[in-house]
């Protein structure tokens, strides 16, 4: 039951993310679900099931996406993995941490999105890129804030569904 409810709110946010948010966000900017749970995934799960459970939601999301290739995948591994690894070493559950954690992992994404484009698309994305960039910040700090608001609301309901299963969802990445 846990990892269907996980599964559905995964859906729902690539639902809204690649369909919904196109119409409302400014500059064309929507708030990057992948990127968010990417970042939830490391923080509460580790650097290798970080990485895993990033690396599959940005593989959705290249498939989702037109003319990725592979972007998506390699960007929300590489930043669950460095979430899951710097939560190992040196960071805690302090709120300021999660603040920075966000916004290095959108100028991160914008980054390896802009070499990405410009290496293997022959797009020139620099101007696009810095225009939006403080709008995708903002966006991605409000709605990580309150997605992580909910997911820690719901997290202990999901828990007690969990036990009952055979399965955690989080087992599904050992």
């Amino acid at each position: 039951m846990k990892g269907l409810l996980y599964a559905l709110a995964i859906l729902l946010g690539f639902t809204l993310q690649t369909t919904a948010y196109h119409f409302f966000g400014p500059l064309g900017v929507w708030p990057d679900f992948a990127l968010i749970l990417a970042l939830y995934g490391g923080f509460h799960w580790g650097k290798e099931r970080g990485a895993a459970f990033g690396a599959l939601l940005g593989f959705i999301q290249d498939i989702l996406s037109w003319q990725s290739y592979g972007f998506f995948t390699f960007s929300k591994g590489v930043t669950g993995w460095l979430v899951g690894l710097l939560k190992q070493q040196f960071l805690n559950d302090m709120l300021l941490t999660y603040l920075i954690l966000v916004i290095g992992a959108t100028l991160f994404d914008a980054a390896v999105y802009g070499l990405f484009a410009s290496v293997f698309l022959d797009l020139e994305m620099t101007g696009p890129l810095l225009k939006a960039l403080i709008p995708q910040i903002l966006l991605n700090v409000g709605f990580s804030f309150a997605f992580t608001w909910l997911l820690e609301r719901i997290r202990p309901l999901l828990d007690r569904l969990g036990a009952r299963d055979k399965y955690r969802f989080d087992d599904v990445l050992r």
